[in-house]
């Protein structure tokens, strides 16, 4: 049974608010390729989003390729997500994502954010490895209360191109 504590409806709202403006972005309107992720816990909440528009555009979702690689696969419905990972966290069995010039948009998690754009993950590097040297949009998303003046970075760490909260946009 869900208890809906002041902490869940919080994320819930947030959440549907950030996601909104995900969709109103101009480059979530015209990206037909969509880099997203399926969210555990205590992220951004994205299933009603991506089951709302993987029909209408191509979102692909990271696997866990080794200890430090992340592939992404097409979303294609709920029914092929499997749980394959030591995060728990459902992955699609759809088609490799390879060709990374032919992602329009990235629309990545993290555990906190700055306001020179950087971004701290769960401390596995999986998004810095991948997201080096690769040149299309990225935008991180997360709650208020997950950005930060200055969080510590190092040379491996990728800035995000902007940063959206349910009432900050970093830009």
């Amino acid at each position: 049974e869900l208890h809906l504590t002041h902490d869940n409806i919080y994320k819930e709202n947030a959440s549907k608010i950030i996601m909104n403006k995900v969709e109103n972005h101009v480059y979530f309107k015209h990206a037909k390729n969509i880099l997203l992720y399926w969210s555990a816990e205590n992220e951004v909440n994205t299933h009603e989003f991506i089951i709302k528009w993987y029909l209408k555009k191509n979102i692909y979702l990271p696997c866990i390729k080794n200890e430090r690689e992340l592939e992404f696969r097409l979303f294609e419905g709920i029914e092929k997500l499997k749980i394959n990972n030591k995060f728990n966290i459902p992955e699609p069995i759809g088609k490799i994502f390879s060709d990374a010039e032919e992602v329009h948009l990235a629309i990545i998690p993290g555990l906190a954010f700055d306001l020179n754009k950087n971004r701290m993950g769960r401390g596995k590097g999986y998004y810095d490895n991948y997201l080096k040297n690769k040149k299309f949009w990225k935008i991180g998303i997360c709650f208020d209360y997950q950005i930060f003046d200055k969080i510590p970075t190092d040379e491996n760490d990728v800035k995000m191109d902007e940063i959206i909260s349910e009432k900050q946009y970093i830009k």
